[in-house]
């Protein structure tokens, strides 16, 4: 996907797709993460995996689109201002894709026996869920920001 490929209509559309599927992943890890078993959690911690392996292939295949000349180029085409906005953004994708491999890393290590190493896998899946969330919502910003505007905003 390119900027020359969508419309800023397809455009809009395929970002609240992304977001929405997005949600849903992290609804999926987050009622998972709600019923974890007292004892003999080997099955709850595959299907953790599981869950955070799709968030994580998600949100890589998402932020490959964005830098491989996806909308955040178009946002730059727009508003050339919004040049250190989108860098930060931009890296902030870098950096939530290079704690998903950490979090994958220690979740394919931890046993079912280790109930403190679970505990915290769970607590910062929790964190990153929300430093993506908040990733997510300034991106948000940053393109209603510039196509609201571009386009003369809502009545």
């Amino acid at each position: 996907m390119s900027k020359e490929q969508l419309s800023e209509q397809e455009m809009a559309a395929w970002m609240q797709e992304q977001h929405k599927a997005l949600l849903a992943l992290s609804r999926v890890i987050k009622e998972h993460l709600v019923g974890q078993p007292g004892i003999d959690c080997a099955e709850w911690l595959h299907g953790l995996r599981e869950a955070f392996m799709r968030l994580k292939a998600h949100l890589k295949l998402n932020y490959d689109v964005k830098r491989s000349g996806g909308y955040l180029s178009h946002v730059l085409d727009l508003r050339p201002t919004l040049t250190d906005q989108v860098g930060r953004i931009k890296h902030e994708h870098e950096e939530i894709l290079r704690m998903a491999d950490w979090i994958a890393t220690e979740l394919e290590q931890v046993r079912p026996e280790d109930r403190l190493l679970i505990a915290d896998c769970s607590a910062r899946i929790q964190r990153f869920m929300a430093i993506t969330a908040q990733n997510n919502q300034r991106e948000a910003m940053i393109t209603m920001l510039v196509f609201n505007q571009d386009i003369g905003g809502i009545d």
